[in-house]
């Protein structure tokens, strides 16, 4: 058949007396001609150079497309960034957070608000071992710390300290992980006007007292 095609289309056979034959395929691209033991009509053929030109301009014109293409942020890689910048804001320099942040990046689907994911890297910056949105039961907090027995919840503005409801609440994580741990409700609005404030008073409260900043 590769015969007869190549007669038919007017392909030069090179007779090999040792091998049998070869076919002289002109290259539909750059008109050249490169051997190949086999040939069958109808088909478009391209040298070895032709194939490995067009391979590289392939790969040139997806390498092209993609940078052209903006990445996208999800909605939480965006409140990370703004929480980021929102620190920056506050302490004029990310010097010395450059640790915290990369750390935290990593926990970006676990952050609710902008105020929490501030307060995640504030946290971490100053050591402290935090879990977000630690499980507990039916239940999930916003941050553990276990090496203090504390857990923090970040509170927005229709938050309301004390209600029947939180009280239970509290009262049954406390009886499932112990009595020794101990709740903070800090606001978002408090977060957001100055979250190195925060984790100062952190630092000095009275770990026996259950209170709200």
């Amino acid at each position: 058949m590769s015969r007869a095609d190549a007669i038919r289309d007017g392909v030069e056979i090179v007779e090999d007396g040792r091998w049998g034959c070869y076919y002289k395929i002109p290259c539909a691209q750059c008109g050249n001609t490169y051997g190949s033991r086999q040939y069958t009509g109808n088909r478009i053929y391209l040298c070895p150079t032709c194939r490995e030109i067009n391979k590289k301009k392939r790969k040139a014109a997806v390498d092209e497309l993609a940078l052209s293409i903006p990445d996208v942020e999800t909605k939480e890689e965006k409140r990370y960034r703004k929480a980021v910048e929102e620190i920056e804001k506050q302490v004029g320099s990310l010097k010395g957070y450059e640790r915290a942040v990369e750390i935290c990046r990593k926990a970006t689907f676990k952050y609710g608000s902008t105020p929490e994911a501030m307060l995640a890297i504030e946290l971490v910056k100053n050591k402290y071992k935090i879990i977000p949105q630690q499980k507990i039961g039916s239940y999930h907090v916003d941050f553990a710390l276990p090496d203090e027995k504390l857990i923090i919840e970040v509170d927005g503005s229709i938050y309301h300290a004390n209600t029947q409801k939180e009280l239970e609440r509290e009262a049954a994580i406390n009886y499932r992980i112990g009595f020794d741990w101990h709740f903070i409700h800090i606001p978002a609005e408090s977060i957001s006007k100055d979250v190195r404030k925060v984790v100062r008073l952190l630092k000095k409260r009275d770990t026996g007292d259950k209170y709200s900043f």
